[in-house]
């Protein structure tokens, strides 16, 4: 029998100040395909149905306790039952609900399709088109996350190229005569080093780097003879 999977989450946190909630949004939207924070007898209720399962329960709670902290949220009662808990789609419904978004545009779906229409063919009309839009959401989630995934790993790979062309630099210097060029006075506004430009970051080495400088030069003077 397939396992159950727990892909939707509800925590039970204290009364919250604007900017916890603000924090907690920002970390729950680009994750969850539905986050809602509602307030509650007890405080706040922080939930959603998440992107991309936990791999262990023990695992998202970790997280979650470790993102509470850096929030600066305060733990509240320390033996409260149910602080944080992984549920299926079926008892976050159950429990939650829809959220008013979801039932507002359900409720337009029933007035537009209601007109002569049976009352059995409008409720799955409705049911298909809020699955769909959770089905869109889902996919958008997704692209999103992998979207991220893959500018992190090019980001990374590039400053680890850099790092190598430095270490080059310091000993062959910024010309194949060994020159070494002085640093601007006022910061560069690109958003990359000042010793290396995105075009020459995407040579293979610092010794063709230097080359292609090498040979830019001889272009410009047999330019400047012409002229």
């Amino acid at each position: 029998m397939a396992s159950v999977v727990r892909c939707c989450f509800i925590a039970q946190l204290p009364d919250l100040e604007p900017f916890h909630k603000t924090q907690i949004t920002a970390w729950g939207n680009p994750r969850c395909r539905e986050f809602r924070i509602i307030p509650s007898a007890t405080g706040t209720v922080a939930c959603g149905i998440l992107v991309t399962a936990p791999t262990t329960a023990k695992g998202f709670l970790r997280l979650w306790i470790t993102n509470t902290k850096n929030w600066k949220i305060p733990p509240g009662p320390a033996y409260r039952p149910g602080k944080l808990r992984l549920v299926t789609l079926e008892e976050y419904r159950l429990e939650m609900g829809h959220s008013p978004s979801v039932t507002e545009a359900c409720a337009d779906v029933v007035k537009e399709i209601l007109g002569g229409v049976s009352v059995a063919r409008a409720l799955k009309e409705m049911t298909t088109r809020a699955n769909h839009e959770e089905r869109l959401k889902f996919l958008a989630g997704q692209k999103r996350l992998r979207e991220k995934d893959a500018d992190d790993a090019a980001q990374g790979v590039k400053r680890r190229k850099l790092d190598g062309f430095w270490e080059v630099r310091r000993r062959l210097g910024d010309t194949l005569e060994g020159v070494f060029l002085p640093a601007p006075t006022v910061p560069a506004t690109s958003g990359g080093p000042w010793w290396c430009t995105d075009a020459e970051a995407a040579l293979d080495s610092w010794e063709a780097v230097l080359q292609s400088r090498a040979d830019e030069c001889c272009v410009d003077e047999v330019e400047l003879v012409f002229d």
